[in-house]
């Protein structure tokens, strides 16, 4: 499996489809009082960003963590 994620990023048109998504997503406006996590591409609560995420909740209650 790693195998195929490594020729999946060295592929040319994943490069191009990436730049084109972080483009794309620049233009949306940004929320100061959202952030957001992510861990494992989403299949858990965990490690680092578990415990920074219940830091934020204890120090800015305000902030919507997702």
């Amino acid at each position: 499996m790693n195998k195929l994620r490594e020729m999946i990023r060295k592929n040319r048109l994943y490069k191009e489809y990436k730049s084109k998504m972080v483009e794309l997503v620049s233009h949306f406006p940004v929320d100061p009082q959202k952030v957001i996590f992510d861990n494992f591409g989403g299949r858990g609560y965990g490690d680092d960003p578990k415990y920074i995420a219940e830091e934020l909740r204890k120090m800015h209650p305000e902030l919507r963590l997702i």
